[in-house]
């Protein structure tokens, strides 16, 4: 029989179980899923905050910022959320127009305009699919977003911050 309990700090579940010769070995079954100090553990690093907060997934922006500026989007009225994709409505096209991005440019290639991309550190989706790639490109050219070098984290800048507040009312 196995008896469960909870260890001090509550992230550790060890199991007991007691064998038919009165002896008991114990399993630490978060340190075998990597939780804990066990195998597969990996302290906190800094640029763990960063790359959920705001990095690219493909050629757009993804993570806590990604989401945030998509949902941002819907609310305005300037995309209209669908269970499979995000359309863009007439408002939209002329707030995207207005940012530089030639819609009809977008709609006349091969790929998908504005597709829902789940995003795994929110588990809500983001806005991708060629609007997406093109929104990011104007917000990087714009100097709002600045991509690091090497990796996939995305840094707000200062002009950014209060541009998406005024714009887009996010506060960072």
């Amino acid at each position: 029989m196995f008896l469960h309990s909870l260890g001090h700090n509550r992230k550790s579940v060890t199991a007991t179980r007691m064998s038919a010769f009165g002896g008991k070995a114990e399993v630490d079954f978060g340190r075998l899923e990597g939780r804990g100090r066990g195998a597969g553990y990996r302290p906190p690093n800094p640029r763990d905050h960063a790359i959920r907060f705001a990095r690219t997934c493909y050629d757009h922006l993804a993570g806590t910022l990604g989401v945030r500026l998509t949902w941002s989007l819907v609310s305005r009225g300037y995309l209209k959320a669908t269970e499979s994709n995000f359309l863009l409505t007439k408002e939209g096209e002329r707030a995207f127009n207005g940012l530089g991005i030639e819609v009809d440019l977008l709609r006349a290639g091969r790929r998908q305009l504005a597709r829902r991309c789940l995003d795994w550190s929110e588990k809500r989706p983001h806005l991708g699919g060629s609007l997406g790639a093109s929104l990011f490109a104007s917000l990087c050219e714009l100097g709002w977003l600045r991509p690091q070098k090497g990796s996939r984290v995305v840094s707000v800048t200062r002009q950014g911050r209060t541009a998406l507040r005024d714009h887009f009312q996010i506060e960072l």
